[in-house]
């Protein structure tokens, strides 16, 4: 692994302005886990990711167990280094991930700095017996067994003593708290007693008419220091947390509460605070703009909300680089943060149509700092405190005046106050001294506070309504985002196996990773992920070369031909400078002459052929924002988008290439994913991320169009976002795909769908669960009968019908998997399904798109093409 040059970045785009001058992070270092040391390396080159990873290899000569833990320097524990705080954190982090981490989820669900994360996972693993794993991409990963902690606590001597320590130190803060209470007692029976012991005194010498002696009291006044324990509490801590719900406290506490009252009410909050930074930054694909998080920081309060300066300390933290977008804006890529091994169930890959406060946040997420209580005692209970200090000082003044007239030199008692009286007079006089100070102290910090929260809250209500240009630049930097999953699939070495077998493994690897290579092709013309991809219809048979389309963040639309000498596929045209925001989904016409593409502009271009040149004929607008997806009828003469507004639109193709809207549907509660033609009738189906898939049908009477069907889960339908569907040869037969990690496959009755009966309902015949592990986004069914689906698990997998005929229902059953089919999330796949070779194109975040042939459907074998 290269170590990160260092670097200077300076720019000033549209009104801001930002600088920044940092030194590079260095990678993890694998030199110094003293448990895992061994003599000898190899390197092993990963050829698909142009970068190296270092295999050591264990000599059995060298006496050296890898599986001991007693190899250490000196024997120390190498936790015991680490901050107490700081080990905390991370062993919690490490809880949360279930034992096996990245340095960025320590990170960022810690809060800790990423050299605070690395060291201490050094550390622990050093002590623990954990071990590293090593990614296809280089990354390093932390493992540690299940009972780690009793392991760190059986070495460590400091682990072991630190409750003793925690229970000493609120053993002292307890004996400090009470004892100035306890003092205010001590100081009004002393000098009160003193008070009377002089009054006495000197009526005796009257009586007496005795001069020339000295001062005494004439009685003995013993005070047992034991007795001032009954106005202390010895469980003061423990019954604290009781009495904070009901708001009480004891004589004792309220004395010191007034004069140097309760504490921080926000110890601990930055630690918080950096929690909150981190996870919201990971969970957001690790790209966010300073907008985001300006909630969480000490922002200023001025108009002016161009300057980023403020979130220099969150990349500093976090080791943050700021790129600019197409439009000139600043975001903030964080790449450690976008490494993770802890799986994910769900991903957002766009805006998904809830409000956008749930998206970005809200304004109930902002960091509130809480207000300082001069004291939580009651009112009852500072007019006792307030008078019992003012009878102390009362008679600390009278005291002074009446030693100060006294003509003889005090004796006994009298002297040993007359000694420490300096002290009863600066505790008299700080009693009330202190809380004054302390009063417009709390005053200011205070007024500090709310010009902090109140400037926070006006951020993020600024992102809950947001303006139309942070709108595009916090859609921009979603569309940067993204979250790799580091699964076991993806490690190619781990310091818990042999070493032996292992560097065995990683040629092998290699091995197979280059037969891989030859099985697919590989279209590399985008520079940002590729979201769809349509086969140009009547191409790839007679003679015709079969035509592809993909279209990408990058807001082109790329035409791939296939060569008839060769096989291969080649550009031929790139589509541009008409969208201006990602190209979402591309789709053909049934004729193959027109070319739809839907956008993120909210726009929707048709794009015509004309041997081989593209021109741009209509641009079809109406979506309040975002359009998701675009399908022909099968005739092409109607043509369907949908989008984040929660509509579908439905547009008539008139003669001379125009284009007229018939109807604008509003059945879905959210975003709407994928809008689909039936591929015999005018049926419209319509997938949403509110669950649901709606049959949408046109009445014959009134030309309207209405939902006759809403599957959702009360009707076996998916339980999360519904991303993608698709039809069989014969249209009887539906496949969907969803967030809810299943395909589901449904069924119609063929003979009311051939009589025009719209109504004809769908019901579920099975489903497929347990293939991906991640979101699955897209799902297609060839005219073989074959179902691709490609996920965010990188993976592609193939399902046939299983002939085993031991149920009634049709099943399905897995014919071949592909585990790292792309190098990041699968968003399309789709059947070539003119083609006499069985073509399936995948797009994928990777930014390419892949072609591939499966030569027999019995079995995994593929061809190259």
């Amino acid at each position: 692994m290269a170590s990160t040059s260092t670097y200077f970045f300076t720019v000033t785009p549209k009104t801001h302005s930002l600088i920044l001058s940092r030194k590079a992070l260095k990678p993890p270092q694998l030199h110094y886990l003293p448990p895992l040391f061994l003599p000898k390396s190899v390197k092993f080159q990963c050829q698909n990711r142009r970068s190296s990873v270092v295999l050591v290899r264990a000599s059995s000569s060298s006496g050296i167990d890898v599986t001991t833990s007693a190899i250490k320097p000196g024997g120390i524990v190498e936790s015991d280094k680490l901050p107490t705080e700081v080990r905390k954190r991370a062993m919690d982090a490490i809880d949360s991930s279930g034992g096996r981490v990245t340095i960025g989820d320590v990170a960022s669900k810690a809060g800790l700095k990423l050299n605070e994360a690395q060291k201490s996972l050094q550390a622990l693993a050093a002590d623990t017996n954990g071990f590293l794993e090593v990614s296809d991409e280089g990354d390093v990963l932390y493992v540690f067994p299940k009972d780690y902690r009793s392991k760190l606590a059986a070495k460590s001597f400091k682990i072991k003593i630190e409750p003793l320590f925690e229970k000493a130190k609120m053993a002292v803060e307890y004996v400090v708290r009470v004892s100035f209470g306890t003092a205010l007692i001590a100081s009004i029976v002393i000098v009160y007693t003193t008070i009377i012991a002089i009054l006495s005194s000197s009526r005796e010498e009257d009586n007496r008419g005795r001069r020339g002696r000295s001062y005494d009291t004439g009685f003995t006044f013993y005070l047992s220091p034991t007795d001032l324990f009954w106005y202390w509490d010895p469980y003061y801590y423990r019954r604290r947390r009781v009495r904070e719900d009901g708001g009480g406290m004891n004589f004792i506490e309220s004395v010191f509460s007034f004069v140097f009252g309760d504490g921080d009410p926000n110890q601990g909050i930055e630690e918080e605070r950096w929690k909150l930074i981190g996870q919201y930054i990971a969970s957001n694909g690790g790209v966010v703009t300073a907008e985001e998080l300006a909630p969480y920081l000490d922002v200023e309060t001025t108009e002016n909300t161009d300057d980023d300066s403020y979130i220099l300390p969150v990349l500093l933290r976090f080791d943050g680089q700021p790129e600019i977008d197409d439009e000139g804006n600043i975001l903030y890529r964080f790449p450690s943060l976008q490494r993770t091994a802890a799986p994910e169930k769900s991903r957002q890959k766009e805006y998904v149509g809830r409000r956008w406060a749930d998206w970005v946040g809200g304004v109930e997420k902002f960091f509130n700092e809480k207000k300082w209580q001069f004291s939580k005692t009651s009112a009852s209970e500072k007019a006792m405190v307030i008078g019992l200090g003012g009878l102390n000082l009362f008679g600390v003044i009278i005291l002074g005046t009446m030693m100060k007239n006294m003509t003889a030199s005090p004796s006994g008692f009298i002297s040993f106050v007359s000694d420490i009286f300096p002290l009863l007079q600066i505790y008299a006089g700080s009693f009330f001294a202190i809380p004054l100070i302390r009063w417009f102290f709390v005053q200011k910090t205070n007024a500090d506070i709310a010009k902090r929260n109140l400037a926070r809250e006006k951020r993020s209500r600024a992102l809950e309504s947001p303006d139309l240009s942070l709108r595009r630049k916090l859609l921009s930097a979603r569309d940067m985002a993204k979250r790799t999953f580091i699964g076991q699939d993806r490690i190619v070495y781990s310091t818990d196996r042999d070493l032996y077998e292992q560097d065995y493994e990683a040629r092998e690897w290699d091995r197979r990773f280059k037969e891989i290579e030859k099985e697919i092709q590989r279209l590399e013309g985008h520079t940002d992920r590729v979201w769809s991809v349509a086969w140009k219809p009547a191409t790839g048979r007679n003679g015709v070369p079969a035509v592809l389309a993909s279209c990408s963040g990058d807001k082109t639309v790329c035409i791939w031909e296939q060569s008839p000498a060769t096989g291969t596929f080649q550009q031929k045209a790139v589509l541009e400078e008409t969208h201006t925001r990602t190209v979402r989904s591309c789709a053909w016409s049934p004729s193959g002459k027109l070319l739809a593409t839907a956008s993120f502009d909210a726009t929707t271009a048709i794009w015509e052929d004309v041997g081989g040149d593209f021109e741009c004929i209509s641009t079809l607008e109406g979506h309040e924002n975002e359009v998701k997806s675009v399908s022909w009828n099968a005739s092409g003469s109607l043509l369907a988008t949908c989008g984040r507004d929660k509509s579908v639109w439905i547009w008539e193709v008139l003669p001379h290439n125009e284009f007229d809207c018939v109807s604008v549907l509003q059945g879905h509660t959210q975003d709407v994913k994928m809008v689909q033609w039936h591929p015999s009738m005018d049926i419209l189906f319509s997938c949403s991320y509110d669950d649901t898939i709606k049959v949408w049908a046109e009445d014959g009477d009134s030309d309207d169009w209405h939902c006759v069907q809403t599957i959702s889960e009360s009707n076996s339908g998916h339980a999360s976002t519904v991303w993608a569907l698709s039809f069989n040869a014969n249209g009887d037969k539906m496949v969907s795909c969803s967030d809810d990690l299943t395909i589901k496959v449904w069924g119609a009755n063929n003979m009311r769908m051939q009589s025009g009966d719209g109504n004809a309902p769908w019901t579920h015949l099975c489903t497929l669960s347990g293939y991906h592990d991640r979101t699955i986004f897209s799902a297609h069914w060839s005219r073989e009968g074959i179902i691709a689906s490609g996920a965010a698990d990188d993976a592609i997998r193939l399902f046939v019908e299983s002939e085993d005929g031991l149920v009634d229902e049709p099943s399905y059953k897995l014919l071949l998997k592909k585990e790292k089919a792309h190098d990041m999330d699968v968003n399309a796949v789709q059947w070539n399904s003119s083609t006499e070779n069985k073509l399936l194109a995948s797009a994928s975040d990777d930014g390419t798109v892949k072609i591939w042939q499966l030569i027999s459907s019995s079995g995994n074998e593929k061809l190259p093409l």
